[in-house]
């Protein structure tokens, strides 16, 4: 078994639907990216320490694999993070194909460390592989995963850009053309994955009014995301979803129209279009 080694170089950023993915593949085509063609794949990603808490005390991620029908075991620094930038060094040993998590645990225990499990990510990727205009290389992926820890579950979205070969510079440079409307993600999977044992802040809804501000600002969030792409190509899915957020507008108007405050800042301009 041969240990490859290398740093890993990607951006990462918060993705609110696959329309936000479709957004960056139509940039980059209009960059003169040339595609491959998309490939789907299921992982599954076993992340691990020792029981005395090793990789942690040292800086490093341990992971399990698996995918279609390999298996590889992966130390990763926890690296730096900057403006969505992503940058450690990793290892990786090749192992046999595991066909469960279980087995995957066994192998780990008899061949290298008594391990405990952290968390699970079950992540539902589609991938492209980029030939940028200068020859660069890169790596364009829409992820929708789960993190899973004992009962606990996080289900969150994610664009990645991953550097494989070519200039860095032109690769960072088209990284910031294609993303500006994103928001970087500010943890790894890692980080938010490790978060799971902890009990989060209950959210506080003081009045029904802090609910009505909610329902109203996802809702003109959602248009104004789908606005962006009927703009900007002739997506259906787009329109769709315009009308889903214009009907659930006009209802939450109607339902909560005597607890929404009348110098409301959503609430003026939603009537001036509605009504």
């Amino acid at each position: 078994m041969k240990i490859k080694k290398f740093q890993e170089v990607e951006f990462k950023w918060q993705a609110r639907s696959i329309h936000d993915f479709t957004l960056i593949c139509l940039l980059a085509k209009k960059l003169g990216a040339r595609f491959s063609r998309p490939k789907k794949i299921q992982i599954r990603d076993l992340y691990l320490d020792t029981r005395e808490s090793f990789f942690e005390r040292v800086h490093l991620v341990c992971r399990i694999r698996r995918y279609q029908k390999h298996s590889e075991l992966t130390l990763k620094g926890f690296g730096t993070q900057d403006h969505g930038m992503f940058v450690r060094g990793e290892s990786t040993l090749g192992l046999p194909p595991f066909p469960s998590k279980k087995t995957a645990l066994l192998y780990c225990k008899d061949h290298f460390f008594k391990n405990r499990l952290l968390f699970e990510n079950i992540n539902y990727r589609q991938t492209y592989t980029l030939t940028l205009t200068d020859g660069t290389l890169a790596i364009l992926s829409f992820d929708r995963f789960c993190l899973c820890k004992s009962k606990k579950r996080k289900r969150m979205q994610e664009i990645e850009l991953e550097y494989k070969a070519g200039s860095p510079d032109q690769f960072k440079a088209f990284a910031a053309q294609v993303s500006s409307f994103l928001k970087p993600s500010p943890f790894s999977k890692f980080e938010t994955g490790k978060n799971l044992s902890k009990n989060p802040s209950p959210s506080k809804l003081d009045t029904i009014g802090d609910l009505v501000n909610r329902i109203l600002e996802k809702n003109v969030k959602s248009f104004k995301d789908s606005e962006s792409l009927i703009l900007s190509s002739t997506n259906s899915e787009a329109v769709h979803d315009m009308r889903v957020s214009i009907r659930r507008l006009k209802s939450a108007l109607a339902i909560f129209h005597d607890v929404i405050p009348k110098n409301h800042h959503i609430r003026d301009a939603l009537f001036k279009m509605f009504y």
